[in-house]
């Protein structure tokens, strides 16, 4: 994990401690942002990947990458709903390019293509 989204975690959750938040709370927001820091690796790993034929492997991985940071935002609204990571999502923010609706988006346009050919 990079250093400045470990410090950004941990800023975050001394910030609830101090206000009052209390430890559930503050490990809730800290679970929050390690899936959205897992989604933003992987998001980013999609990302940096060279075009491919839509029916090779490696298609294939984009498939399922793209499906996992997709699973772990819904998880983040789900399972931390009371998080102001979780609030923003569901409220169709944006969190570092990524939101609800882009990662979906994004599952169903690979799964298209991959169909297409």
């Amino acid at each position: 994990m990079p250093k400045r989204t470990v410090a950004i975690a941990a800023s975050v959750a001394l910030t609830l401690l101090c206000f009052g938040a209390g430890p559930a709370r503050a490990a809730d927001e800290t679970a929050a942002q390690a899936m959205l820091d897992a989604a933003t690796q992987t998001w980013l790993q999609v990302s940096a990947m060279p075009p491919s034929d839509r029916n090779d492997e490696s298609h294939a991985r984009r498939v399922r990458l793209l499906r996992d940071v997709d699973a772990l935002l819904q998880r983040i609204v789900d399972r931390h709903a009371g998080t102001r990571i979780a609030e923003r999502l569901s409220s169709g923010a944006e969190i570092g390019g990524l939101s609800l609706a882009r990662a979906s988006l994004a599952v169903q346009q690979a799964q298209d293509e991959h169909c297409d050919h």
